[in-house]
């Protein structure tokens, strides 16, 4: 194996040293590399477009390596309507095609959490995941990034912007995006070292993408230094609901959530999305950081019954 510390000196973070042993030479925050994945999971949300974008984008049949996927029915299980029951259907019917033996269905717990707790996701690997929530394996020293599809950015374009670019870490997932949209701009990268130089943008957004980043802070002043200096910040995120929705919020995100964990078989994941919330900054807290990483005029206000916050800022 090559000497990773030998073309720099100084330390390196644990994404660079499980990056730089991937592809057997430094890795630095910045870099763009390509890197073999130890482990790939779906959902059952995503899992039917996956199959299309492997079929009609990539015009793939058959998955290289069926013992890397891990394939995990949970995001909407039981199925909640019929569309939904045909395409989890159509998901079993493709994992036994596929021979994809790392299958879980309804009931197995939820996906990020049965990956660690199933050894399928080990220290020192490389993993991705079909959300945001993918970054939770670093939890176990593994480097984790979530797919995303470019929602956010067809949005900011609804809303006006004249030039809009979207950033994601898999290339694939850029290709599928890329199909439902040819007026946006799809760039491979990572948030936490954007491949832009300084002031490129007028505006930034982040959807649901911040609660499992390792590093924050870091994230933040990357926003910050790609934006020019009046350019405007929008952040999503999901929080803990005040006022006559929480006694509500608790029976049953802190209740009702990890009974289902006691009762269903390897239940003991459903207590990972309620933890994972009341990990996060407060919306208050959330503020400062922004505030801490070069933005002024900050506010926030809250969604869906105080469930979901949304904060804005200018950059300094």
């Amino acid at each position: 194996m090559a000497d990773i510390n030998s073309t720099a000196p100084g330390a390196q973070t644990l994404s660079e040293l499980i990056l730089s042993h991937a592809v057997g030479h430094r890795v630095e925050t910045g870099d763009l590399v390509i890197v073999p994945v130890d482990r790939c999971m779906t959902h059952d949300s995503l899992t039917p477009e996956i199959i299309d974008a492997l079929t009609n984008i990539l015009g793939v049949n058959r998955v290289h390596d069926p013992e890397r996927v891990a394939v995990i029915m949970d995001h909407v299980a039981p199925a909640a309507s019929v569309q939904t029951a045909n395409a989890q259907v159509r998901t079993r019917r493709w994992v036994t095609e596929q021979g994809i033996r790392h299958f879980y269905d309804v009931g197995a717990g939820v996906c990020h959490q049965v990956l660690i707790e199933e050894g399928l996701v080990q220290p020192g690997q490389v993993a991705i995941g079909s959300d945001s929530h993918a970054t939770s394996y670093g939890a176990i020293g593994a480097f984790g990034t979530g797919m995303g599809t470019g929602d956010l950015a067809l949005a900011d374009l609804r809303a006006g912007a004249a030039r809009v670019v979207g950033v994601d870490f898999s290339e694939p997932m850029l290709e599928r995006a890329r199909r439902k949209s040819d007026a946006i701009e799809w760039a491979q990268g990572d948030l936490s070292g954007l491949p832009f130089a300084d002031g490129t943008f007028q505006a930034a957004t982040v959807g649901f993408g911040l609660r499992n980043v390792p590093a924050l802070d870091l994230v933040l002043r990357e926003l910050r230094r790609v934006l020019e200096p009046g350019g405007r910040l929008g952040i999503l995120e999901m929080t803990r609901p005040r006022g006559a929705l929480a006694p509500f919020f608790r029976v049953w995100f802190d209740g009702l959530v990890p009974l289902a964990g006691k009762v269903l078989p390897g239940g003991s994941a459903y207590s990972y999305l309620p933890a994972s919330v009341r990990r996060f900054h407060s919306p208050e807290e959330l503020a400062g950081l922004i505030a801490n990483a070069g933005f002024g005029q900050i506010r926030y206000r809250l969604l869906g019954g105080g469930i979901v916050a949304l904060h804005l800022g200018v950059a300094r």
